[in-house]
């Protein structure tokens, strides 16, 4: 039987959001995410990621501190909702 509690994360945290974007729509949605970390106040930078074998997707990393768990679930929804974002991890 496995004692150990779950982890709790302690905030502020460093967190990178994974973002899956449709090849066309990529440079769109670099522009987009820019809009939604500055529209919550959080620095950032991004960090290119891998291509999917296929080509379709462009994956991206954004690296930012989050201040508490509603900030991490509202970039999370904003990014999510971008045209083009497949998904957000």
């Amino acid at each position: 039987m496995n004692n150990q509690k779950n982890a709790e994360i302690v905030y502020p945290h460093e967190w990178e959001f994974r973002i899956f974007a449709l090849d066309e729509f990529y440079n769109s949605v670099r522009n987009e995410s820019v809009n939604v970390f500055d529209s919550l106040g959080l620095e950032f930078f991004f960090r290119d990621g891998n291509t999917s074998s296929s080509g379709k997707y462009k994956i991206f990393v954004i690296e930012t501190t989050v201040p508490d768990k509603l900030t991490v679930d509202k970039a999370h929804a904003a990014l999510a909702s971008i045209q083009g974002v497949k998904m957000v991890m």
